[in-house]
């Protein structure tokens, strides 16, 4: 049975073969060199994917991130044009001259506006996947809540009803602790407002 490709990797594979597609059907190189930014620049998001996962930057909100992002697609764009300089220099026999001065000052500019969407895309995805979670865990605390709120009302509570309560909240901490943390702060108060208004 084949195993279905995760999504990142597919948009990746869609992505950049669209580039080398349109590239070389619009004559702006051969095949190896349009293959060659095609390749350089599959390898050099991923490297930048990994970078933002490995120090957690799809958690920061956008005005810690921002700056961190474009640092982040200035590497990955450097990485992107010497991985091309150096297919050009092995394989297509290209010879550079003053090769530093002129690769920053145009060749690096060139390729941000490849890597830079790229990467703005891909937070944004993750940051709309990320508000989106936050608003469903919303909305089942939400429903706890008028659960319990129901249960407090009726003459005699029911204990057994607010045990399976609590141990539903165990079983969410035992899952994401770190957002659960949030949520039990905010179930507590909420607890304890429906306690003053009651009391």
């Amino acid at each position: 049975m084949i195993k279905r490709i995760p999504k990142y990797y597919l948009y990746q594979i869609v992505g950049w073969g669209l580039l080398l597609a349109v590239s070389w059907v619009a004559g702006i190189g051969g095949i190896g060199s349009c293959s060659a930014v095609a390749v350089s620049g599959l390898l050099s998001s991923h490297l930048l994917r990994y970078i933002i996962i490995r120090y957690g930057w799809l958690s920061l909100p956008v005005k810690k991130v921002w700056a961190r992002l474009l640092a982040g697609a200035m590497v990955a764009s450097i990485v992107m044009g010497l991985l091309q300089r150096a297919y050009g220099y092995l394989f297509a026999g290209d010879v550079y001259e003053g090769f530093f001065p002129k690769f920053f000052a145009a060749g690096v500019a060139d390729l941000l506006f490849m890597i830079g969407p790229w990467t703005m895309i891909y937070y944004l995805y993750h940051y709309a996947g990320r508000v989106q979670q936050d608003a469903s865990k919303n909305r089942r605390l939400e429903m706890r809540v008028k659960a319990l709120e129901a249960s407090f009302r009726e003459p005699g509570t029911d204990m057994a009803g607010m045990m399976d309560s609590l141990q539903k909240i165990k079983n969410c901490i035992a899952e994401d602790p770190a957002e659960c943390r949030k949520e039990i702060t905010e179930f507590s108060k909420l607890l304890r407002q429906g306690y003053l208004k009651t009391s």
